[in-house]
């Protein structure tokens, strides 16, 4: 009898379904898979996620850690927990705009050591502490505009004084600033303040600037 496709114990698959096979298998290694209704592009060396308008109500726990690029636009998204960024050291934009965060836990964002810009805006931020932001030492572009911001801790900006470029604090509800920490962002470009209830600024704030 001639031997048949498994009579060696092993499948052989015809030469044509190879490239096939492989194809799947180099998908599957590439990582986790992509969570539901997002669109990922992995164009190497950059992983990119774009996860908006897809309904979440908190960051997926699927996401790859390996992502340079993230963005959570227009969901519903109400805290920023300790492990959502966990170990996603090579992440350098991240985008949570426009959801309804009112809570930012310590630490939430002290893993990502190669973050250039965090987007906050247009969430439910009522004031802006330092261990929330603690870890970012690399951040140039910080927007925080148009939140509920009252008060901004005196040590919130101390991981990024000197290398953030742009920092938005506009349309929230702030009064003052610790501005010694302001005057000390001896990179700083853009400074936006506008529509809140800033009624004086101390001599000599941004000599330095």
């Amino acid at each position: 009898m001639a031997p048949g496709p498994f009579s060696s114990g092993l499948f052989s698959p015809p030469p044509a379904a190879l490239p096939f096979l492989l194809l799947l298998w180099a998908g599957a290694s590439r990582g986790q898979p992509c969570p539901g209704r997002c669109i990922c592009q992995n164009v190497a060396p950059t992983l990119t996620m774009l996860c908006a308008k897809t309904g979440l109500l908190f960051v997926p726990p699927a996401i790859d850690r390996r992502v340079v690029e993230l963005r959570l636009t227009d969901n519903f998204i109400a805290a920023v927990r300790r492990r959502d960024f966990a170990n996603m050291t090579s992440l350098v934009h991240l985008t949570l705009s426009r959801n309804t965060i009112g809570q930012v836990a310590a630490g939430a964002f002290a893993d990502l050591r190669a973050l250039r810009a965090l987007h906050l805006d247009s969430n439910r931020l009522a004031e802006v502490r330092g261990d929330q932001l603690r870890g970012l030492g690399n951040l140039r572009h910080l927007i925080l505009g148009n939140n509920q911001i009252r008060k901004v801790e005196s040590a919130a900006f101390d991981a990024f004084l000197s290398t953030v470029e742009d920092l938005d604090l506009s349309y929230n509800n702030l009064e003052a600033l610790p501005w010694e920490a302001v005057g000390q962002m001896v990179n700083l470009n853009t400074l936006t303040l506008d529509h809140n209830l800033i009624d004086h600024i101390a001599e000599g704030t941004f000599v330095q600037l």
